[in-house]
Parts: C-alpha cells; sequence; structure tokens
C-alpha cells in the first residue's frame, strides 16, 4: 500500500513564518528632567553650532538656515491641517495655523535637526521609536517630564529616549520655541510618530496614552488632545500662567458647565415641543 503522498514546494517559495510583532509599550514620560547642560546622549557637532549661533545672535529662530541636506523646495515652515496632512505654512506665522505651531527642517544629514515656532496651542502627546533632545530657543512652557509637568524655559535641554511618550502644549501667550534633533537618526521620513489616534488597537499604547491624559487633567487642566479649544481661548482672552490660576481654572469649569447647560436647556424645549405636537397629532387621529 502505497504511503501518503509528498509534495516539495519550489525553492523559491518558503514556508510562511509567524511573523507576531511584540507590542510597542511605551513609556509614560522621559525619567529626564529639563537641564542647563546638553545631555552626553544628544551631543553632536551639527547641534552644536546651531546652538552656538543662536545663543551669540548671529542667527535667530526666523533667521537660521538650513544645511545642504535640504533640498530648496523643503526649505519653508511646514504646519499640519485640522486633518492631520502636512502642508506649508502661510508667511510664516504661527498664528496663522490650524494647530498653532510651524516647524522647518534644518538638516537631513548627518542627523536630523529641526526647529519650531509656535503660540498658545496644544500639542499631540506622541513618541517614535528613535531618541529625540529638544533646546529650548524662545520662551518657557510646560513639558512632561518624570509622570508631572514641569517648566521647560529658554536655555534648557530636555532628553527623550526611544519610545518615550512627550507632551509640550503652549500656555504663555508670548509663545515658545524649541530647536529639535534626533542625535541617531538621519532622514526625517524615516521616523514615525505614534500618536493616540493612530494606535487605538494597541492595548499598552492606549493604557500608556490614558495616564498622559490623566496627568495632563491633573496639572494643567486639559482634557484629551483636540477637546481644549475652549481652554486655549480662555488664555487668549486673558490669563496665562502655569500652573494654572484659580480664576483660569473657576472660568473654564463654569463656562463648561453654561454650555452643558444650554444644551440641556435647548434639548429640554425640543422634548417638549415634540411631545406637545406629538399629543396634538393623537387627539386629531381620535377626532
Amino acid at each position: 500500500m502505497d504511503g501518503p503522498k509528498t509534495y516539495l514546494l519550489p525553492r523559491f517559495i518558503s514556508p510562511r513564518k509567524n511573523r507576531t510583532r511584540t507590542p510597542i509599550i511605551p513609556n509614560v514620560s522621559t525619567p529626564f528632567q529639563p537641564q542647563d547642560k546638553m545631555p552626553e546622549e544628544a551631543k553632536h557637532p551639527l547641534v552644536e553650532s546651531y546652538i552656538e549661533k543662536l545663543q551669540s545672535g548671529q542667527e535667530d529662530v526666523d533667521s537660521i538656515e538650513p544645511n545642504s541636506s535640504i533640498s530648496q523646495e523643503n526649505r519653508h515652515w511646514k504646519t499640519m491641517t485640522k486633518d492631520h496632512q502636512i502642508c506649508k505654512a502661510k508667511d510664516g506665522n504661527p498664528q496663522r495655523s490650524p494647530i498653532g505651531y510651524i516647524w522647518k527642517e534644518l538638516s537631513d544629514d548627518p542627523i536630523v535637526v529641526g526647529i519650531t515656532k509656535g503660540v498658545l496651542s496644544d500639542h499631540a502627546p506622541h513618541f517614535h521609536s528613535q531618541p529625540e533632545c529638544y533646546y529650548a530657543v524662545k520662551g518657557w512652557a510646560p513639558t512632561l517630564t518624570q509622570g508631572k509637568y514641569a517648566v521647560f524655559k529658554k536655555g534648557q535641554y530636555l532628553y527623550i529616549p526611544r519610545n518615550t511618550i512627550h507632551n509640550t502644549p503652549i500656555t504663555d501667550s508670548k509663545g515658545f520655541s524649541v530647536l529639535y534633533w534626533f542625535p541617531k537618526s538621519r532622514n526625517f521620513t524615516s521616523i514615525k510618530y505614534h500618536t493616540q489616534r493612530r494606535t487605538k488597537g494597541s492595548k499598552e499604547c492606549r493604557d500608556a496614552f490614558q495616564q498622559v491624559d490623566m496627568i495632563r487633567q491633573r496639572d494643567l487642566s486639559l482634557g484629551p488632545y483636540g477637546s481644549n479649544h475652549r481652554f486655549f481661548k480662555n488664555l487668549t482672552m486673558g490669563s496665562h500662567a502655569y500652573p494654572p490660576t484659580r480664576l483660569t481654572i473657576i472660568r473654564h469649569l463654569l463656562s463648561n458647565y453654561l454650555e452643558r447647560s444650554f444644551i440641556g436647556f435647548l434639548s429640554t424645549i425640543i422634548r417638549k415641543t415634540l411631545r406637545v405636537s406629538h399629543k396634538k397629532k393623537a387627539r386629531s387621529d381620535i377626532y
């Protein structure tokens, strides 16, 4: 009796392998605080030359120029639309940006370097698999570090290890600007940003971003990213303190309460109107 037939795969076809990916478990915040000296892990001659020019006044946020690795058609300020599409920033003015901040690429080789400019605005918590470092060029802002928000001011550095969520909303009306760089990466297009919106399928990422949301609410009275338009509008109208003053918090809570109350009042009126019209219709059907 013949045994079971066996079929050999051609040499160019390999059996399918189990390609189960190890889930990324991001750190909720960087373990490093803002510091006055450049971290050893982030040192690079190109960055040091840029910072020296900024500190000496030879260059400023608007006049600083990219190196030869950035093409001519890419040497403009960029921003993002409300549906998360990168576009050219009008007049290099962050006030005309839909998200309140803009950036310019300064280098793609030997490492990725860029600079930002922003006004009162929120900032999407995110992480990436490459380490990054900030140098505050102008102003100050609260930044996520060691499980809380701390002041990050002009002249300080902040090191962010790989796969670490970071977040720096701008709560000062004078604005905020940073030089950013990826000390171990070249070519900006190779860096993939992971936000809460893009990682909904991962429980580990979802839990980490939820922790960040709780810290934002506790320290800054901010809701999840994308839900704080009224908060920043109130800041524009006058108060820009960190931590938020009692007046700012009360104003924010009161405005939200009044908005909910007004919507509740309108819904009650609509329900009563519909109920009355339904009763009249029922009577007309009877008679």
